[in-house]
């Protein structure tokens, strides 16, 4: 079955994006239809997601393809909340963009500008690509999928985020911590019954199973009360980890395990710290278990001895099914660990990433020490990693720039041999670790894919068009390594034969904003910043709104590319932290408080004068402002 969404769809979102909608228009009309198709198709999606992963939910989808100031989105989200009670500032959102991709996360919802909004976008690492909680693939990819498959991937992805929704809602505040036992019997009997649906391990039969992809096994009875479960790591059902039994009175704290239910009105597996000895060995109470599990308690509201009983967490039972296997998977691994005397954090547990500059730049330099050494027992994993890595670290070596993938340099003190024996070695969670120690994430850049072409020609091999999955490569760029590529735009224009000396001067002059392209921008503007009207010669920056490097000969050159900032708005701009709509208003990032701005001495609400010479070059920058997660 065709999904409904084509190729035409993107192109309209993206050449709307911010155009202000005129009635009556008859282009704009039709344009505006055809969005409505794109809209109708997301909700259809979303609707087959909520269906199979959420039943208990709802489908919240944009009405229109405008926003309340008539502006064309570049987006169609639609929101999916898995309950009916649910926080409405976090949702499960489906869609497509501007930008030529699919998408499915969790998204927060209008509360820009906010703590929650701040530690949101942390844990999200600023960037969709690099989300625990989100995953996305090119337009190509999702446009040669039917209906089915773009639901089956969606939900399979949407499986394996990490948090899952209840989790982050509660690291974000959105639900109150504290949960109460439920005591309606069908409630509770039911909420067992869904769980053991979801480990989808079949009929409650007495027979021995296995969870779905998970080395953890199970065997689960049909009781009175509910499902009883035997749960362990031994295949042949010969020793036990830990049972999970429905309890014959709902809310009693004989059976150890129990319904609670949150704020929100969502459902949790529970269990007690408290697991009974095998064989001579003692029981394990709770303070034991949770040194040995590393699990902390969940407050728990109830009546008698069970207020009294400390309980954690086995599983979110509003999670989808993949996520809830993994969660009862990991706390059956967990209770096997404390009965064997292994601590939590084990030879096993994943390394960890790295905090800072010492150690991103110790990988790097094992790195470059394997690529310099011809004989190296690592040159073909190092070569394998620089074939099919898709986020980079470039750095300057006597040979030219080089590169340091992200999938190896995340992890602290990491060598080949620790990698190759890291299972759960994940590109997006390292990028996240390397975005925090650097403060910004990779972007788009031809002038180090460039480079990046030049270096695996150095290695000996030509490398793929894209990076894997057919994502286009990002790179982190650094100061030493912009002040590079500068150099060497610089030198071609040195060694450029049909440039006469006064014009290479000039050129060499706009990219440090002197001569006269610095000239051109006092005349433009007057002498004064064109966003505090500020007039002080000395503190006035000549920047080019699309960068010196980025830009042809008479770009660098043309005052229609530039902007007279002072040092701390330049600052801003350069970084993308802040843009300009073709009327001149300044579009915020996610990054940026406004109170932050006002303190700089910026009006975040003042639009400056641009013309329609600006035009090119703002929409080159807004480009790079968006991909960095601003919107406009």
């Amino acid at each position: 079955m065709d999904h409904g969404i084509r190729a035409e769809h993107f192109s309209l979102l993206d050449a709307l994006d911010g155009v202000v909608r005129v009635n009556g228009d008859p282009a704009q009309d039709s344009d505006y239809e055809t969005l409505v198709e794109a809209y109708e198709a997301t909700a259809r999606w979303a609707r087959a997601v909520q269906d199979r992963l959420f039943p208990k939910g709802f489908v919240r989808k944009l009405s229109r393809p405008t926003d309340m100031a008539q502006k064309f989105k570049p987006y169609t989200w639609v929101r999916i909340y898995p309950r009916k009670d649910a926080p409405k500032e976090l949702a499960y959102t489906i869609g497509i963009d501007g930008s030529d991709e699919f998408c499915v996360k969790i998204d927060a919802v209008q509360i820009n500008g906010t703590e929650i909004r701040r530690r949101y976008d942390e844990l999200r690492h600023h960037d969709n690509h690099f989300s625990p909680f989100a995953a996305i693939i090119p337009a190509e990819n999702g446009l040669a999928m039917s209906f089915e498959e773009l639901v089956d991937w969606s939900c399979d992805q949407i499986g394996n985020f990490e948090p899952g929704y209840d989790a982050l809602a509660l690291e974000l505040g959105l639900i109150a911590p504290q949960m109460r036992l439920v005591t309606e019997p069908e409630i509770s009997r039911n909420a067992f019954a869904h769980w053991h649906e979801a480990l989808a391990a079949g009929p409650a039969d007495g027979a021995t199973r296995s969870i779905i992809g998970h080395k953890a096994w199970l065997q689960a009875k049909d009781s009175q009360a509910g499902i009883d479960a035997k749960l362990g790591l031994d295949a042949n059902g010969g020793e036990w980890s830990v049972e999970i039994n429905a309890p014959p009175v709902a809310g009693d704290h004989n059976r150890l395990s129990g319904i609670a239910r949150d704020a929100s009105g969502g459902l949790h597996l529970l269990r007690q710290g408290w697991l009974r000895g095998r064989r001579s060995a003692p029981d394990i109470r709770e303070q034991e278990f949770a040194d040995k599990t590393g699990f902390a308690a969940i407050p728990v509201a109830a009546t008698g001895k069970a207020a009294a009983r400390r309980w954690f967490l086995v599983a979110s039972l509003d999670d989808p099914p993949k996520r809830i296997r993994r969660t009862t998977a990991r706390f059956v691994e967990l209770c096997e660990k404390a009965r064997v005397g292994e601590a939590a954090g084990g030879s096993d547990d994943k390394i960890a990433f790295v905090t800072d500059l010492d150690q991103l730049f110790a990988n790097v330099a094992m790195l470059d020490a394997v690529r310099t050494d011809p004989s190296s027992s690592d040159k073909a994993a190092y070569l394998s990693l620089i074939k099919r890595g898709t986020c980079f670290l470039p750095y300057a070596t006597p040979d030219g720039i080089a590169f340091a993938p992200s999938r190896f340099i995340g992890y602290a003190g990491n060598n080949f041999a620790r990698h190759a024996a890291n299972e759960a070695r994940d590109g997006r969670l390292t990028n996240g670790a390397i975005n925090t120690v650097l403060g910004h994430a990779p972007v788009l850049e031809p002038a180090l894919e460039d480079q990046y072409q030049q270096f695996c020609a150095r290695l000996g091999f030509a490398p793929s068009q894209t990076g894997t999955f057919g994502v286009a490569r990002k790179y982190w760029l650094t100061a030493d390594i912009r002040d590079r590529l500068d150099l060497l735009a610089e030198q071609k224009i040195v060694e450029d034969l049909t440039l006469t000396a006064t014009q290479k001067e000039q050129l060499i002059q706009a990219r440090i904003g002197q001569g006269a392209f610095r000239d051109a921008l006092l005349d433009h503007w007057q002498s004064r910043c064109c966003v505090t009207d500020c007039a002080i010669r000395p503190v006035l920056r000549a920047s080019h709104i699309k960068p010196w490097r980025a830009s042809s000969n008479s770009e660098r050159l043309d005052r229609f590319n530039g902007l007279l900032l002072v040092a701390n708005v330049d600052a801003l701009f350069d970084r993308f932290l802040i843009s300009f709509s073709d009327t001149g208003e300044m579009l915020i990032g996610p990054d940026i408080d406004r109170n932050d701005l006002i303190a700089l001495g910026c009006d975040p609400d003042r639009h400056i004068a641009v013309s329609a010479g600006h035009s090119q070059y703002l929409e080159w920058h807004r480009a790079e402002f968006r991909e960095r997660g601003g919107k406009g």
